[in-house]
C-alpha cells in the first residue's frame, strides 16, 4: 500500500495546475456566495483520491472535515465572521450524514 500524498503536496498540484482560478472565473456570481471556494473543493476531490476513497461528494465532506483546525481555515472550511470564528455550512454537517449523502454510503 502506498503512502499518502501530504495535504501540502495536494495544495501545490492544484495551485500549480491554475485550474482553481480558471473555474471560478467562469463560474456565475451574483445571488448567494457559494459555501466553498473552488480551490477548497478541488484539494478535497485530490484528498480523497489520495485516500483511495471513491469520489463522491460525501467523501469529499468527510475528508475536508477530517482535517485539522488550522488546515480548515487555511482551506476556507472553517470561516471566521464579523462576531468571531464561524463553522461554514460544510462543518455543521460533520456530526450527521450530509443531506445529499444516501444511506448507501
Amino acid at each position: 500500500m502506498s503512502q499518502p500524498i501530504g495535504l501540502d503536496r495536494l495544495e501545490a498540484v492544484v495551485d500549480a495546475s491554475g485550474m482553481a482560478a480558471v473555474i471560478e472565473a467562469v463560474m456565475p456570481s451574483g445571488g448567494r456566495p457559494r459555501q466553498l471556494g473552488v480551490r477548497a473543493l478541488l484539494v478535497g476531490l485530490l484528498l480523497t483520491i489520495s485516500d483511495d476513497r471513491p469520489v463522491h461528494l460525501c467523501r469529499v465532506h468527510a475528508a475536508l472535515v477530517g482535517l485539522g483546525h488550522a488546515d480548515q481555515v487555511r482551506l476556507g472550511v472553517l470561516v471566521d465572521a464579523r462576531r468571531g470564528p464561524i463553522d461554514s455550512p460544510i462543518v455543521r454537517w460533520s456530526g450527521l450524514s450530509p443531506p445529499w449523502c444516501g444511506p448507501w454510503l
